[in-house]
């Protein structure tokens, strides 16, 4: 069952052409709604530049010159400017009685080098080959149709990790706040299209409970299923992402050691965690009375 990613960060619109093509980044907070979909409530990092490739053929793979898109790297720069969103974030998480999902990060950089995910040289060609035909063939699908009032990618995610993206229709917030709450680590992977769609193949995964031994988990066999329907056509790779996933998440944060104990995003803290543990307690329990 496919879930919705809304107010995606301009970097999984990329696009692109024989003579050039859009490379960037974002980094996201997330947050899940009552019906599981996936909201991007502030982008921390968001940047898309048009490259523009030599006309050389032996240097046809490298860029000449850029055109900046997009450019907000204000929270990155400034780590007031930081605390600030994520204040206004989970005011708004609150607000809309969504909970706090994790930080999402996002890089297209036409599949020269392996990025979040350590791969073998070949895989990583692949990829780079593949994401050089489509923008030889002019065929990026169209992921917004820019007619819904609502800005939403369609995803779905695969492989092992999968669980964390996809739950049971009737699993409350509340209760996958406390399935997520002791989560640390990551999993990552590339981002691949299909018309309208998103496909996310989580190709490395170090997501555990705290108390569980470190490790880093590759998952060859979803990147091999990818690559197939990569060379039958049927998706097209676009970037590489890595999620961080609970409450843990946000200690993956460059500025974190910086900023949490800034009194105004203790605040915003407090008051999310006594919202989950009143308001969407209450639903759950009233819930379980039924």
């Amino acid at each position: 069952m496919s879930i919705r990613l809304y107010n995606p960060p301009h970097v999984l619109l990329a696009q692109g052409n024989r003579l050039g093509a859009d490379i960037g980044g974002a980094l996201s907070i997330l947050a899940m709604d009552e019906d599981h979909h996936l909201h991007v409530v502030e982008n921390l990092f968001s940047e898309l530049t048009y490259g523009k490739f030599w006309e050389e053929p032996e240097l046809e793979d490298e860029f000449e010159n850029f055109i900046v898109k997009h450019q907000d790297d204000d929270a990155v720069v400034d780590y007031q400017k930081m605390i600030s969103r994520l204040v206004n974030a989970f005011n708004k998480i609150r607000k809309k009685r969504w909970i706090f999902y994790g930080i999402a990060g996002f890089e297209s950089n036409t599949f020269v080098e392996a990025l979040f995910v350590k791969l073998h040289l070949k895989y990583v060609e692949k990829l780079k080959e593949a994401h050089k035909q489509i923008r030889t063939q002019r065929y990026f699908p169209t992921l917004l149709d820019n007619v819904s009032e609502y800005r939403f990618i369609t995803s779905m995610f695969h492989g092992n990790g999968f669980q964390y993206f996809h739950y049971p229709e009737d699993l409350d917030l509340f209760s996958i706040y406390e399935k997520t709450k002791y989560l640390v680590g990551s999993v990552a992977g590339i981002v691949c299209t299909a018309e309208s769609a998103a496909n996310f193949y989580i190709i490395s995964k170090n997501l555990r409970q705290i108390k569980q031994e470190i490790g880093t988990q590759l998952n060859i066999m979803t990147l091999e299923e990818a690559l197939g329907f990569i060379g039958s056509n049927v998706i097209f790779p676009v970037s590489w992402f890595r999620i961080y996933v609970g409450r843990n998440s946000l200690e993956s944060l460059d500025q974190w050691n910086r900023i949490q104990e800034n009194e105004k995003l203790r605040f915003a803290l407090k008051a999310y965690l006594h919202y989950v543990k009143t308001i969407l307690k209450e639903e759950h329990e009233r819930k379980k009375e039924k």
